[in-house]
């Protein structure tokens, strides 16, 4: 597979492989970025591994090892727009962070007929910041006739600062009285 993201100041261009073996799907993936900066070009390449795996029988869904490391010189997407805007602003663009490696988890199982449990979770470093950002969630979520209910808890922590913790409670249902 391959893909492009351009914009006026800003490219990136991806490839890579995913294959299915009995174990599970494994793909691969290498990206090249270039964006134009008033000092100069900033340039760089990421890569990501990642390994997913759907157990049909059990109902039972995970994606481990979604692993992306960056050169010092690569921007993402809106990593590079933030980055230009801060540029025609005239704003000091060296405190914007730049992302070194990432590595996410994400897993969910299925629970009776309708109910579904999930957790997912990443850590992230950065090239210039110290620190690590570090989020995980898990939630439930189930439907009992033509209402759906979810619980969902959350704890995050940007770079140096303290770990927060977000519960999350929602009902959902339609206000028609019709079919």
């Amino acid at each position: 597979y391959g893909g492009a993201q351009t914009s006026e100041d800003y490219l990136n261009v991806l490839v890579g492989s995913a294959f299915g073996t009995p174990m599970g799907a494994l793909a691969v993936d290498i990206s090249q970025a270039q964006t134009n900066l008033k000092a100069g070009s900033s340039q760089g390449q990421s890569l990501r591994l990642s390994y997913s795996k759907n157990i049909l029988s059990t109902g039972s869904n995970f994606s481990v090892g979604a692993y992306r490391f960056s050169s010092r010189g690569y921007l993402d997407f809106a990593s590079a727009m933030q980055l230009l805007d801060a540029e025609q602003a005239g704003l000091d663009t060296s405190t914007l962070s730049r992302p070194r490696s990432r590595l996410s988890f994400t897993a969910d199982q299925r629970v009776g007929e309708r109910g579904r449990i999930w957790f997912t979770g990443f850590t992230q470093n950065y090239w210039n910041q110290p620190g690590q950002d570090i989020q995980y969630q898990m939630g439930y979520t189930t439907q009992i006739g033509r209402v759906s209910l979810g619980f969902n808890l959350s704890r995050s922590r940007s770079g140096l600062a303290e770990m927060q913790t977000t519960e999350l409670f929602t009902v959902s249902m339609p206000i028609g009285f019709g079919s």
